[in-house]
């Protein structure tokens, strides 16, 4: 904080701006009338100046000690008992504030305290209380800090005149070791710019380990025909602070294929994994997905499988032109009468060829017709 204009120059140029303003009672040790009078005519004072009190603090030949700020509705916003020289900046961004509606913060601590020692990974919230004791709205517009995982709620909000807000700071550390920093209050009080609150060092324990995570806990496949195939997508997330190496994603059977099974997750990094079932034969297929990493407490996770292979015959209506093949020929055919009513192409015989003749098509697509 700047000490700013003199006593002396605050308070002139408040008598010039609101002269009708009564702010200052001036209690004087040992000072002689016409010092009182000396220091009343510099100043432009006209409230009584009491005298015969202890020492304190001079200016103008006038010894100050008690000290009282007035606001326009005649509100005490500040008093100062035994005034001495480093008192006079508290006194001055007091007027200031009265003077040009700006605000005024302070904070109730002067650094964050988390305790000794913290676990990587755990958190810890301590409470905060920002005061407005200024004339205007203080808007607190965030926080700037070096050390990972702390985090201010809310992040930003306005303390009206003569309030206060309390903010919840959380640390949540991802790594051990020594901790200390400082966090830095952003706002718009121009007496004092931004406020830096030092963090008390503490000692981070614990190994940085990942956490592995699974967002489903099987794969149901649907009906799919023997020798076609059909993919669903598994989800594995690192949910822990280090970072996650999964080994081998692999089946117990053969039905169940996975095309990624070998890669690294950040924190909060996850991946989509295709895990892919083509039966051999017609009947239901059930196994276990093994998916393998370096989480130290769940190095394997197993997933359950199950899906159901389905034989479709093929209808040799759809090999339109006799190939012996339901194939790409037979489709342009198809799409030639498609939307009109030619019998041969009518496979569902609605009259008309439609989209339910195009689904049997398909499902005899590229089969031969014995």
């Amino acid at each position: 904080m700047g000490a700013g204009p003199s006593f002396e120059e605050i308070i002139v140029k408040q008598q010039k701006n609101n002269p009708n303003v009564q702010m200052m009672v001036l209690d004087t040790y040992n000072g002689t009338p016409a010092q009182a009078e000396s220091y009343r005519q510099i100043t432009g004072v006209t409230v009584p100046m009491l005298r015969q009190a202890s020492n304190g603090l001079t200016y103008a030949g006038a010894v100050l000690e008690d000290i009282v700020v007035v606001d326009q509705d005649n509100t005490v916003r500040l008093s100062v008992n035994a005034a001495g020289t480093d008192l006079l900046h508290t006194v001055n961004e007091m007027v200031e504030s009265l003077l040009n509606s700006t605000p005024l913060v302070s904070l109730s601590l002067r650094e964050l305290y988390f305790g000794t020692k913290l676990e990587v990974g755990n958190s810890k919230t301590i409470q905060m209380t920002v005061n407005n004791t200024g004339a205007g709205d203080l808007e607190v517009t965030g926080m700037r800090t070096e050390v990972g995982g702390m985090i201010m709620e809310p992040s930003n909000f306005v303390v009206k005149v003569n309030d206060k807000v309390t903010v919840n700071l959380t640390l949540t550390p991802d790594q051990p070791g020594a901790l200390t920093g400082t966090v830095t209050l952003l706002h718009n009080d121009p007496s004092v710019g931004t406020i830096v609150v030092p963090i008390r060092e503490l000692t981070i324990e614990g190994s940085v380990s990942p956490l592995i995570a699974l967002v489903r806990e099987d794969l149901i496949f649907t009906d799919t025909e023997v020798g076609r195939s059909q993919t669903l997508m598994l989800t594995v997330k690192n949910e822990g602070p280090g970072v996650l190496t999964v080994s081998a994603i692999k089946s117990s059977l053969p039905e169940f294929q996975v095309l990624d099974w070998n890669f690294t997750l950040q924190t909060n990094e996850s991946r989509e994994v295709s895990v892919v079932f083509q039966p051999q034969a017609e009947g239901t297929v059930t196994g276990n997905l093994e998916v393998r990493s370096d989480d130290p407490n769940t190095p394997l996770l197993n997933l359950s499988l199950s899906g159901r292979g389905v034989v479709i015959p093929v209808n040799p209506r759809a090999d339109f032109d006799g190939s012996g093949t339901v194939d790409f020929a037979d489709f342009l055919g198809f799409v030639q009468a498609f939307g009109q009513a030619e019998p041969a192409y009518d496979l569902n015989d609605s009259g008309t060829v439609d989209f339910g003749d195009f689904l049997i098509l398909v499902q005899s697509f590229g089969k031969s017709v014995e």
